[in-house]
This record gives structure tokens, C-alpha cells and sequence, in this order.
């Protein structure tokens, strides 16, 4: 009977820990400056970044127009293997600015994604500790990818 109750207590330990591992290890915030992962309030005019397991296998369905509404700020965080998304889709122009800063050690990979069906536009690499900017050329609404574990912020606007 002992044995039956330890390894009872045994399987509830180990499934609270696997389960406080995939609640607790992404950590999405919003701030107008420096990427914070322990803030917890939003800044206006900042977006923050979905996890994929919040969103599930569904591509951004909110359009952020940029000819419309203007740049568009982002944040995130995750320390698991949950990606990031960009909360909307974009539109509106034909060319884009982006800057992307890293804040992790290690490499970012930053994948475009075309908005309809999830499909790969193009792919980069950023180093550790970094921040990057390059001109994104496309028609398509379109949405970002970061891939985890990342410490990312970053704007998007319309290329001059």
C-alpha cells in the first residue's frame, strides 16, 4: 500500500513540474524601451509578441495596416521552445523597414511568413546581443516568426 501511495506522489510531483514548465517558461511583456522579462504591464504604442501555444497553429487573423496606422513596436520573451508571432499580420506597403534587437547571447532566427497560409517568404539570422535592420520587399500580408528561446524587441515601418 506504501509503495502504491509513492509512486502516486511521485507522478503528481513530476506532472506539476512539467506543467509549471510550460506556464511559467514563456513570459510575454510590452515596454517602449528595452526588452524587461519580468515587466508585466503594457506600453502604449508597443505590441507584444503571441506564443505559439497561445495561438495554436492559427496565423495572426488582425491586419496592422502601417500606410494606415503607422509603425508598429514589438516585444517578447520566451525561454522555452514556444516561438514567437507578431500579434497582427501587415499591410499596406510594398517595402518595409525592420529593426530587430537581440538581447539573447545567442543567434535569433527571424522567419517572414506569408499571411495566408503560413508559407516561409524568407529567413534570417541575427547574432547575440545585436540589433539589425534590413528592408523587406513584399506584396503579401505577411507576419513574423521569432524563434525560441528569445529576448527580442523591434519596429516595423514603411520603407522611404
Amino acid at each position: 500500500m506504501k509503495t502504491k501511495t509513492a509512486k502516486r506522489i511521485l507522478i503528481g510531483t513530476v506532472v506539476m513540474l512539467i506543467l509549471s514548465t510550460l506556464t511559467v517558461g514563456t513570459h510575454i511583456s510590452a515596454s517602449s524601451e528595452e526588452a524587461s522579462p519580468i515587466a508585466t504591464s503594457a506600453v502604449e504604442g508597443t505590441h507584444e509578441l503571441i506564443p505559439k501555444i497561445a495561438r495554436g497553429s492559427s496565423i495572426p487573423t488582425s491586419t496592422w495596416n502601417i500606410a494606415n496606422k503607422g509603425s508598429y513596436s514589438f516585444q517578447g520573451y520566451s525561454t522555452t521552445y514556444n516561438d514567437l508571432y507578431t500579434e497582427y499580420r501587415f499591410s499596406g506597403c510594398s517595402s518595409y523597414d525592420i529593426t530587430v534587437k537581440n538581447h539573447f547571447d545567442s543567434n535569433l532566427v527571424v522567419t517572414v511568413c506569408r499571411a495566408a497560409d503560413g508559407k516561409v517568404l524568407n529567413s534570417y539570422t541575427f547574432p547575440g546581443n545585436s540589433e539589425t535592420s534590413f528592408t523587406l520587399n513584399v506584396s503579401n500580408m505577411w507576419y513574423l516568426e521569432f524563434g525560441a528561446p528569445c529576448d527580442v524587441t523591434g519596429t516595423i515601418s514603411a520603407a522611404e
